[in-house]
């Protein structure tokens, strides 16, 4: 498996440390110190949106530590990392502050670096014009999903 901040590969689970997307003393300073104990203890173990708690190795959880982005950002998949915050963030109504706002904003911006995913099988070129060319998804939310206004559980 490689794994997403340093792209090491890893065959065992013994060698893997959970990182929170958002660590645990950057929710808390986000707002996550308005919850009650049932609340924060869903936000540690959320299981409900894959990338609130990732694999990686200790070396990469230790120098993450409880960074924010502007003091922390892996080695790889910056646009990845930078996305998966966002939405840990708004996800769990935590509060970015201005100087991680514009960090994150500049980061957004800057274009993809790094090889591009090859196409799946059976697809080419034109197959994927034709597909960028259909409608937009409708506007509702999909069923069994939350708005924004209701909390994680």
């Amino acid at each position: 498996m490689d794994l997403p901040y340093d792209g090491a590969k890893v065959t065992a689970a013994t060698k893997l440390d959970i990182d929170h997307m958002v660590p645990l003393n950057e929710a808390w300073q986000s707002g996550a110190f308005k919850w009650d104990a049932a609340t924060r203890t869903r936000y540690a173990n959320d299981l409900g949106y894959k990338h609130s708690l990732v694999a990686v190795t200790a070396h990469a959880n230790r120098s993450k530590g409880d960074k924010e982005p502007q003091a922390w950002m892996p080695a790889k998949s910056t646009c990845w990392y930078v996305t998966r915050w966002t939405v840990v963030k708004w996800r769990w109504h935590l509060n970015i502050n201005p100087a991680e706002k514009n960090y994150l904003a500049d980061k957004a911006r800057q274009p993809a670096v790094g090889p591009r995913s090859p196409p799946r099988s059976g697809r080419t070129s034109a197959t994927r014009r034709r597909r960028r060319r259909r409608p937009a998804a409708p506007t509702t939310a999909p069923p069994g999903t939350r708005s924004r206004a209701t909390p994680p559980r």
